[in-house]
């Protein structure tokens, strides 16, 4: 178990240590052998100015990112299915239980009216993630 042992480091503080492995047990510990370590030199590398290159990036697809489009079209569903919500659950809570029906009275409007402000949230946020991300990707026109 000894020869696992790394010599640069203290045998008792490496795994499988045992006193009853060939180590002193007085208290003193062999000195921790540094191996020789070879270095290698590296030398500087000259070059002038006209050695470098600038790479010419190229430009972005002008088709665009279909999931962009896709979280814009979201977005602006999201919203208008929020504000139509809020609308016709206003609507059916302002005429009263007129139809006859307990689901079209209360029901609808109240499922409507929780739900509306989520869909208005979640569009409000699609809204601000794609401008982000038009303007994370935004590039000023070349001269």
């Amino acid at each position: 178990m000894t020869s696992d042992f790394d010599p640069r480091f203290d045998p008792a503080f490496q795994r499988g240590f045992d006193r009853s492995d060939n180590t002193p047990t007085t208290g003193e510990l062999p000195a921790p052998q540094r191996p020789a370590v070879e270095r290698e030199v590296i030398e500087p590398v000259e070059f002038s100015s006209a050695e470098i290159r600038f790479g010419v990036v190229e430009r972005i697809d002008t088709r665009g990112n279909p999931w962009l489009r896709c979280l814009w079209v979201i977005a602006a569903a999201f919203i208008v299915v929020g504000v139509a919500g809020q609308w016709i659950a206003q609507n059916l809570f302002s005429t009263g239980a007129s139809s006859g029906s307990v689901i079209s009275s209360y029901v609808i409007p109240s499922v409507l009216q929780s739900l509306s402000p989520w869909f208005l949230v979640g569009g409000l946020i699609a809204v601000i993630a794609a401008v982000t991300i038009n303007a994370v990707r935004w590039r000023p026109p070349r001269p």
